[in-house]
């Protein structure tokens, strides 16, 4: 940064101009255009295998929902629910009519509906819409994590961390595509930040975002269990060390 540069931003700082809101602000701001953008843009250059399970099942789930027809929204022992959530919204946004427009295919949506040429609808249109939900949908998450760990560690660390984060190639890729990995690693970040901010400042809301994002990753993906043995080991260590300290 050149000196002129510095010395600007020094006097502002003087004069009171960057208050602390107006940081918090700007570093929301920055860390969330570093995160949305790259998982924004290009979304129509190529589509991976698992997408192509992931359309089919969002399809069916939307379908079972709009018919009343709960027990046809299982469609993976994942379970991949909030994966499918987005994939229903993309095709509600994308093709709301599809039901009226093709009543012969009124109960299973796969993919040969796209393939075998009788779709009004381009299906590259409606994974694309998925991908921006899902862009949108992990960014979310992650200003949120950012937030509590900005509370722990401050601004500078968790600018940093947050930025690795956001162009680390193999998160940036799993969260550009319908595939359960990403979003499933974004809610474990959220609820563990959450649950050692409400260990350390015992406010009610960081416990419930902690217990409500363990849940949304459990429902992404069977892995996500491994949060209850995560968040009780945390538990057992600060009463261990509570304990301790009370007896010296």
């Amino acid at each position: 940064m050149p000196a002129s540069m510095v010395q600007r931003v020094r006097m502002y700082f003087e004069r009171g101009r960057f208050t602390p809101l107006l940081l918090e602000i700007i570093a929301l701001g920055l860390i969330g255009a570093l995160i949305w953008l790259p998982r924004r843009v290009t979304l129509n250059r190529v589509v991976i295998t698992d997408e192509i399970n992931w359309f089919d099942r969002s399809g069916n789930f939307w379908l079972a929902l709009k018919q009343g027809n709960y027990a046809e929204t299982y469609q993976k022992e994942h379970p991949g629910v909030t994966l499918m959530w987005i994939g229903a919204a993309a095709y509600q946004q994308s093709y709301r009519d599809y039901q009226i427009e093709n009543p012969e295919y009124a109960d299973r949506l796969t993919l040969n509906y796209f393939v075998d040429g009788v779709s009004k609808q381009n299906p590259l249109a409606i994974l694309v819409e998925s991908r921006k939900i899902l862009a949108l949908v992990n960014t979310l998450i992650l200003l949120l994590a950012y937030w509590y760990a900005r509370r722990m560690i401050g601004i500078g660390p968790a600018l940093l961390g947050f930025a690795l984060i956001a162009f680390d190639p193999f998160h940036l890729a799993l969260t550009r595509v319908m595939h359960l990995d990403g979003l499933l690693a974004d809610f474990f970040l959220l609820s563990l930040l959450a649950y050692i901010s409400y260990t350390q400042e015992r406010k009610l809301p960081a416990l419930i975002i902690s217990g409500v994002s363990a849940g949304l990753a459990w429902l992404t993906k069977s892995p996500g269990f491994i949060l209850v043995p995560t968040l009780g080991a945390i538990t057992f260590l600060q009463a261990w060390q509570k304990l301790r300290r009370e007896k010296q």
